[in-house]
């Protein structure tokens, strides 16, 4: 069994080297990796919305908190999401699980 570490991603990827919250080319459908968290539900509508990468994009409201690469100065993510058709806030921060060669577990 494999074993993870929660890691910050903004420790891990340093926005300094030049790494991006959105990739090196933006946002794509091809971007998803879906392993066995169960969150498959998310990931294919990340997918779907990622046809046109603004969407996804904008779907992060807390711009005035990130660099220029959209990494968060302080590692949380405000995400405006919707349930049942009512906007929803859904709070995370940027901590996923990682291997042992700062691969992300999962996604």
């Amino acid at each position: 069994m494999k074993t993870a570490k929660w890691k910050r991603i903004s420790k891990v990827y340093k926005p300094s080297k030049g790494y991006s919250l959105f990739g090196d080319d933006g946002v794509s459908p091809n971007d998803i990796e879906q392993g066995a968290l169960g969150n498959c539900w998310i990931l294919s509508a990340a997918g779907s919305m990622a046809e046109i990468p603004e969407r996804l994009e904008n779907v992060f409201i807390n711009h005035e908190d990130t660099s220029t690469n959209g990494i968060s100065k302080n590692g949380i993510y405000a995400l405006n999401l919707y349930a049942l058709m009512m906007p929803i806030v859904v709070t995370i921060d940027d901590r996923l699980p990682m291997n042992s060669n700062n691969r992300a577990f999962y996604a």
